[in-house]
């Protein structure tokens, strides 16, 4: 597997744990390979080859791993953060895409897209341990505010599989008016989950659920590509064209709109919630954002096809 970093790029402190500095890891779906941001720069510091079509990245709790889920190969590839070198492929069912890390590391699940079924990972055996069946095509999955549950948008039944992570079942579904693709909450302080945000495609826009009804409440407009709610749960972003709509919550309220990349899509904020990230995919970018002033801060080149972003400190 070849792979190469800049000096300096990823470094060991003494005690051999990873140095604090900020990575931002985009899996490049038109590509076998993963590009690597420096945080503070805005600047690519290099490269990782993985498997083919990569779809999504996850960091592992102690920040030393990446998984990468590669649809080519229908596999999920867990590299050294340090070295980029491939540790193991992990065989998954067909197209595996999202990828949701449980909140204490355990278990990563996969979206087996071509299997219908999202996966449980075991990340320190690294073998596959549960197929939870989900309905046609699971396409993005989400933690839940509380980290008890996983939703999954089932694109191919028009519903949300909402699974709980301590049975790695599927406790309900909730029907939705289109066809899923990414979901997003709405919740307080409590971490009560209010409502929940369907990203449908094609010109679906975004179907506003209410949590507790399960029940859709209302519809924002537009042909949606990727939708994220801000860290501390004021806004809701939406990406749309070359262009992210930003929502006050709980109003809905548009507040501003930010010019991204072309094709923008994915969309992951930093840890601190002070930046957001927005893949390009028609242009090969990723947008970095101020989530306070709305406003494009950088827009650094990743290759083709950006698709999934994570952010390793």
């Amino acid at each position: 597997m070849r792979s190469f970093f800049m000096p300096l790029a990823l470094l060991l402190c003494a005690a051999g744990m990873v140095v604090a500095e900020e990575r931002i890891y985009v899996a490049e779906s038109g590509e076998s390979r993963v590009t690597a941001i420096e945080g503070a720069g805005n600047r690519v510091v290099g490269q990782i080859t993985v498997s083919g079509a990569p779809q999504a990245i996850a960091v592992s709790v102690d920040g030393r791993r990446l998984f990468v889920s590669g649809e080519t190969k229908n596999a999920v590839d867990v590299v050294d953060r340090l070295t980029g070198k491939l540790i193991r492929s992990v065989a998954t069912g067909r197209r595996p895409g999202d990828l949701v890390l449980a909140p204490e590391g355990r278990k990563l699940f996969v979206a087996a897209r071509g299997a219908g079924a999202v996966e449980v990972i075991d990340t320190a055996t690294l073998e596959k341990v549960k197929t939870i069946f989900t309905g046609k095509e699971p396409a993005g999955m989400a933690l839940t505010p509380d980290n008890t549950r996983i939703v999954a948008a089932s694109a191919g039944e028009r519903k949300l599989s909402v699974i709980n992570i301590r049975t790695e079942a599927v406790e309900f579904e909730i029907p939705v008016a289109g066809v899923p693709q990414a979901v997003a909450f709405e919740a307080d302080r409590s971490l009560t989950i209010h409502r929940v945000f369907v990203m449908l495609a094609g010109d679906g826009g975004v179907e506003v659920m209410d949590w507790a009804t399960r029940k859709a409440v209302s519809r924002l407009a537009g042909a949606a590509r990727g939708v994220a709610a801000s860290p501390d749960g004021k806004m809701l972003w939406v990406a749309m064209n070359d262009a992210v709509t930003v929502y006050a919550l709980p109003e809905l309220k548009k507040a501003a709109t930010v010019q991204v990349g072309k094709g923008a899509s994915a969309i992951v904020f930093t840890p601190d919630g002070k930046r957001g990230l927005v893949a390009g995919s028609a242009e090969g970018t990723v947008s970095v954002v101020d989530a306070a002033a709305w406003k494009e801060l950088a827009r650094v080149a990743a290759g083709a096809g950006p698709r999934g972003i994570a952010v390793a400190e």
